[in-house]
């Protein structure tokens, strides 16, 4: 064997020393293994909160602490150790999320962050299904860019339980919201919504958020109404 073959053959050998005491490195430092990062829950109407635990292990060689958590929504609560798990021991992380004026099918995630040297964010979802007595009929509207005219929802009430509509909200950031008029309640068990949404040049997409209360227990819930111009 020729010098350069074997200064060749010394460089690849060097590497995959390298390689292997990078990877034993990684291996040893502190990793966690979640139970789950999804719950699910099936709630009743009355509902007021819901609350989901999230179990991790550290399978790792050194302790990992949980840094911060934060959420993009103020409904949820979340719980993280405060202490430093050590190699062998688990974490729990609690998320309670206000459902009090929900309905249908509530997801809302949050993001843990730990000192794992490596992907040491992780994402937990909590999904919660309320009851719906309120049916949209359509479930949603479509809008012409171009000819925007009115159209009607019809709101039915599933249960006995008379219901009014106790206010609008949307999810839009444009100048003029949507026009929305409540027609009167016909036999308690029924309304209609006219909807007009503001012309545009471009297409956009806005959920109309519908606050209705039951009148007997004063309950109140939020359903949503999604509409699009294109």
């Amino acid at each position: 064997m020729n010098s350069t073959a074997r200064r060749f053959l010394g460089v690849v050998v060097l590497l995959v020393a390298t390689i292997n005491l990078i990877f034993i490195t990684i291996e040893s430092k502190a990793q966690l293994v979640w139970n789950s990062l999804i719950c699910s829950n099936n709630l009743s109407i009355n509902s007021m909160f819901v609350e989901s635990e999230y179990y991790f292990t550290n399978m790792g060689s050194t302790a990992v602490r949980v840094l911060g958590a934060s959420s993009d929504c103020g409904c949820l609560l979340i719980d993280r150790p405060k202490n430093p798990i050590e190699p062998g021991k688990y974490g729990k992380v609690v998320l309670k999320m206000d459902v009090a004026n929900e309905a249908g099918l509530i997801k809302k995630t949050a993001h843990i962050v730990t000192d794992c040297p490596y992907g040491g964010v992780f994402i937990i979802t909590n999904v919660a299904k309320i009851p719906e007595t309120i049916v949209f009929n359509p479930s949603s509207l479509i809008f012409s860019l171009t000819n925007i005219v009115e159209q009607m929802v019809i709101i039915s009430n599933t249960v006995s339980e008379p219901i009014t509509i106790q206010g609008l909200t949307y999810d839009c950031a444009i100048e003029k919201p949507v026009r929305v008029m409540l027609d009167q309640l016909v036999q308690n068990r029924i309304l209609s919504l006219r909807v007009i949404p503001p012309p545009s040049d471009t297409a956009y997409t806005i959920t109309v958020a519908v606050l209705i209360q039951y009148r007997n227990s004063g309950i109140e819930k939020n359903y949503r109404l999604p509409v699009k111009v294109e």
